[in-house]
């Protein structure tokens, strides 16, 4: 880190200040770089109370970038994941007959419920040191055959994290 970013502020002053009183307009920095150290150096997210963007922290240009990836990775790996849950379970019952609009409308629920509960609120508000609750990633390829067995992913995930 730069020198520039070390004096601005005390060791003290990030201590005893808030989060707006130490925020300084990033013009005031000789580069993004230096605004965006001191800016990690005078966050000060609370742990497991309500954290408010403005109060807490702020949200910066570069946060854009990894959360439009973020999204179109999870579209993508959540409309896999269910296309083969899908195709798996019509395979193992005849009776049962899944196609891409019953793998569209459960991955909808799927992101919007992983997304308001566990992005927004457990790591957004509530604990934002934490990571990101995990998904259905490490399970993909076990997908298939876990439909073919007629059961759904989310029991491997309890029995995996039990």
């Amino acid at each position: 880190m730069s020198d520039a970013v070390n004096k601005a502020h005390s060791d003290s002053d990030i201590e005893t200040k808030s989060y707006r009183e130490l925020h300084r307009p990033s013009s005031e920095f000789a580069s993004r770089s230096d605004y965006l150290d001191h800016e990690l150096q005078i966050m000060k997210p609370r742990r497991f109370g309500l954290n408010l963007p403005g109060r807490d922290f702020r949200f910066e240009l570069e946060d854009l970038v990894p959360a439009l990836a973020g999204t179109i990775g999870i579209i993508a790996m959540y409309s896999a994941v269910m296309m083969s849950w899908a195709e798996g379970l019509t395979a193992a019952w005849d009776h049962v007959n899944l196609g891409k609009d019953f793998a569209i409308e459960v991955a909808r629920v799927e992101m919007l419920i992983p997304a308001l509960l566990f992005c927004v609120l457990a790591s957004g508000f509530i604990n934002p040191k934490a990571n990101l609750a995990g998904n259905h990633g490490p399970m993909i390829p076990l997908i298939g055959t876990i439909a073919l067995a007629g059961a759904h992913p989310l029991a491997l995930a309890i029995l995996i994290g039990v």
